[in-house]
């Protein structure tokens, strides 16, 4: 490290940043992508549960690309182990809520909310009530607010000199 100038804190940075890009590609090996889970990779990721779990809650942890993925995949690893619907938003939710998920915990309940395929009912209700006492008084609540109020009424966003529909269609 000495030859490189580089201090131990950014050494650390580096290192987390690399374990969380080892972590993604495990958890993309478990997941097939069409519901289903490769049940091999599934010990192996359990045992490193809790080396994730202390990753997810390092004070050197930055909002890197692969962290809100593994933060994902660590949540449904949970709710396999535990023989839970891993697939279904409201379960996400609440086992993302009870678990040690470090300071961007909030950031991924945020995305479970607005990534949920089912955004009515008794269950959705619920978890969003969860959120917005959590997190009463901060701008996630009034960013959640916005991102709601938004898909509920069709209205679309600008990206790139581009409106986008909250359905994903383009329009120039």
């Amino acid at each position: 490290m000495a030859n490189f100038q580089i201090d131990s804190s950014a050494f650390e940075q580096l290192t987390i940043n690399c374990k969380l890009h080892y972590y993604k590609r495990l958890f993309n090996w478990l997941y097939e992508g069409n519901g289903q889970y490769f049940e091999p990779a599934l010990p192996v990721l359990s045992k490193l549960s809790e080396d994730i779990e202390h990753v997810l809650n390092s004070p050197h942890l930055f909002l890197a690309e692969d962290l809100l993925s593994v933060i994902d995949g660590y949540v449904r690893l949970k709710i396999i182990n535990k023989g839970g619907d891993y697939v279904n938003g409201i379960t996400i939710y609440k086992e993302a809520s009870a678990a040690n998920l470090g300071r961007f915990k909030s950031s991924y309940l945020l995305i479970c909310l607005t990534h949920s395929p089912v955004k009515k009912g008794n269950g959705f209700n619920e978890i969003m009530k969860d959120y917005r006492r959590k997190m009463a008084n901060t701008s996630y609540s009034i960013h959640l607010d916005n991102i709601m109020r938004n898909m509920l009424d069709g209205k679309q966003l600008i990206a790139n000199d581009m409106l986008i529909g909250l359905n994903g269609k383009k329009y120039h």
